[in-house]
């Protein structure tokens, strides 16, 4: 898998994906990163948790839940791991300690949902589209310094992101001004979301984990590159996606529009290559 760890927010739950080969004491602090930077997205609700892509044990699952409620406000009223045992062992364990779980029935019916929309949104990435990648929250107006801005779907700012703004979306961003702040896309692990801005000349651009700076910016990050910033000149609509695990900056013209990049984010790459 192109990530070691995965989630994806469904209705009744969260997908958690995991790379089979890596060991698991590696993985736990990637997922502890993965939920604390989503966090926002989770809020406080129950879910259930779906295991996906390795088998993990009643201590590992264990270990997991406590990972993610220790960095996040969700409780985990069930897990699903192909183990109705251990699914039974979960909710009983959370409510002696006082969790919100749900009930046997509630959790059976939860769990029911999640796999439907489960297989569905893997479904969906194995044809090349992200899930939902049509729906955007649209944000009229100026982010001025010191504004947050968060949108679980790909996000669309008609106005400026002024410096010392920050906007985070799920999917894509696109800023019909200028982007002078920050902006995280594909802030759940989509690495094929990107930042378009008509005036793109950002103090950082992050990329589900690929993170890029400005020059006069001296940050340390394991996946850090550097762009140029722009210099003031106006050099038309540009993006800012993902090439060979460094984020990289186009101009956004038709070319990228008929670009294998575009085309795999909108899901069409193999209607057009037929």
């Amino acid at each position: 898998m192109s990530q070691p760890v995965a989630i994806k927010g469904v209705k009744s739950g969260i997908v958690l994906k995991l790379d089979s080969s890596m060991d698991f004491n590696e993985l736990l602090p990637l997922i502890r990163e993965k939920f604390s930077a989503a966090a926002s997205f989770f809020g406080n609700a129950g879910m259930a948790l779906s295991i996906e892509g390795r088998k993990v044990n009643e201590a590992e699952a264990a270990r997991i839940v406590e990972t993610i409620e220790a960095n996040t406000s969700l409780k985990i009223g069930a897990v699903f791991v192909n183990d109705e045992l251990l699914e039974k062992k979960f909710s009983e364990a959370m409510i002696k300690n006082g969790a919100e779980a749900v009930n046997a029935a509630d959790a059976e019916k939860q769990i029911v949902r999640l796999k439907k929309e489960n297989a569905a949104l893997t479904a969906a990435l194995e044809q090349g589209g992200m899930l939902g990648s049509n729906t955007a929250e649209i944000y009229i107006g100026n982010l001025r310094s010191g504004t947050k801005y968060e949108a679980k779907t790909s996000l669309i700012i008609m106005g400026d992101v002024k410096r010392g703004a920050e906007v985070t979306s799920g999917g894509s961003i696109f800023v019909l001004g200028s982007l002078l702040g920050n902006a995280n896309a594909g802030a759940m692990g989509d690495d094929r979301a990107f930042v378009m801005a008509l005036h793109l000349d950002p103090l950082q651009v992050r990329i589900s984990d690929s993170l890029a700076i400005s020059e006069d910016q001296d940050l340390r990050s394991k996946k850090r590159s550097i762009f140029n910033r722009n210099t003031g000149e106006e050099n038309g609509p540009e993006v800012a996606i993902i090439s060979n695990g460094h984020i990289v900056i186009k101009k956004y013209d038709r070319a990228f529009l008929g670009s294998a990049e575009f085309l795999k984010f909108a899901g069409t790459e193999e209607r057009e290559n037929e």
